[in-house]
Parts: structure tokens; C-alpha cells; sequence
């Protein structure tokens, strides 16, 4: 799910460049299938890394990875 409007005012990295950065051991291709397909949360629900696709390529914010981790805790 891209959602430009809380992106725009974030800092944006590469999926390689957020993977460092969070200091998880996630490889950018979990961090990509993340963002392409989601994650299931314990209700079922299909939760999505959000990002913005730019030249082809998917960037993220570690305050969207913060997101995302907050939404597959609360379903």
C-alpha cells in the first residue's frame, strides 16, 4: 500500500538502505514482499509496509516499517 501523503514528509530509504537501518535481520527482499504482499496479522487481516515506488524501485521510512509493526500488533 503506498500512502504518498505521510510519506512525502518522511525520510525516505531504499528497502537495502531501510533494512540497515532498522538493525533487524531483514534482507531487502523481506522488506520488499512486505510492501508487495503483506504480512497476516492474528485476525486474519493482511497488513502492508507502506511505500512509494521511485524509479522502479520500492523506498520506505523507518516511521512506515513503526507503522506497520504497530498495525500487525493491535489486530
Amino acid at each position: 500500500m503506498s500512502r504518498p501523503c505521510l510519506l512525502a514528509k518522511e525520510s525516505l530509504f531504499s528497502l537495502r538502505e531501510l533494512s540497515r537501518k532498522i538493525k533487524l535481520r531483514r534482507t531487502p527482499h523481506t522488506l520488499g514482499v512486505w510492501c508487495k504482499d503483506g504480512l497476516q496479522s492474528a485476525t486474519g487481516k493482511q497488513i502492508k509496509l507502506e511505500y512509494v515506488e521511485i524509479g522502479g524501485a520500492y523506498h520506505s521510512s523507518i516511521e512506515a516499517y513503526e507503522r506497520f509493526i504497530e498495525r500487525l500488533l493491535e489486530e
